[in-house]
């Protein structure tokens, strides 16, 4: 059985964008895996001093602590996402996200922040 998808679903469907672990596999087809740096947002919501830090040793730079970690252009919702869709996007990720932590020899937050805190 052939699937055919049209162009906006291939190159614009923000569900298949999700999918990490495929367009890490295209990098590394490229990169060493000592020359990425792969962070998880939740964490970088959480303690961007922390997440900084690790990028500018990634980098080989100098430590440096800004004043301060301004959130810019936050999203906001004005209704909260259904239970069922909620469910429906955690079922499906759930592999996905699993062969990423494998990939990436690192377990990952399994259940993603509603509505990450930020400052």
């Amino acid at each position: 059985m052939k699937i055919f998808l049209c162009f906006t679903e291939l190159h614009f469907s923000y569900q298949k964008q999700g999918v990490y672990v495929e367009q890490l596999k295209r990098w590394l087809q490229h990169y060493r895996r000592d020359q990425l740096l792969v962070l998880d947002s939740a964490l970088l919501f959480e303690n961007p001093a922390d997440c900084y830090a690790k990028v500018l040793d990634f980098l080989d730079l100098p430590p440096y602590e800004p004043n301060s970690f301004p959130v810019l252009y936050q999203g906001i919702y004005k209704d909260t996402m259904h239970p069922e869709t909620r469910e429906r996007l955690l079922q499906y990720y759930r592999p996905h996200n699993e062969k990423l932590a494998h990939l990436l020899q690192n377990p990952l937050q399994q259940e993603p922040i509603a509505h990450p805190k930020r400052p």
